[in-house]
């Protein structure tokens, strides 16, 4: 008898332009309610410099739903922008993660 994996949960970065800034949400589909932490981490160069975003925390989800994990707004019309999820059960084992990698603006 074959038996097969259950799907797995899908950890995204959603890009938005707003205003002439950008929006990068953190966002988590879970297949199952369950609690858990995340890494949310932003990294971007503009002519100005280089910035660094880092943020975390709880967070509880019922299966098969969408939650909004965290938010982030880069501005300054930044030349390259890259981000970094990681999502943990309540046991802190990874669970899904999605690199961003480094894009030209």
């Amino acid at each position: 008898m074959v038996t097969t994996p259950p799907p797995a949960d899908i950890c995204k970065i959603e890009y938005q332009d707003v205003g002439g800034m950008i929006q990068l949400s953190a966002i988590l589909v879970s297949t199952i309610a369950r609690d858990g932490s995340y890494r949310f981490r932003v990294r971007s160069i503009s002519e100005g410099g280089v910035s660094a975003n880092a943020q975390g925390g709880e967070f509880s989800v019922k299966g098969g739903h969408r939650q909004d994990l965290s938010k982030v707004i880069v501005g300054g019309a930044p030349n390259t922008v890259a981000a970094e999820l990681q999502v943990f059960d309540a046991s802190g084992n990874l669970i899904c993660r999605y690199d961003m990698p480094e894009a030209k603006q």
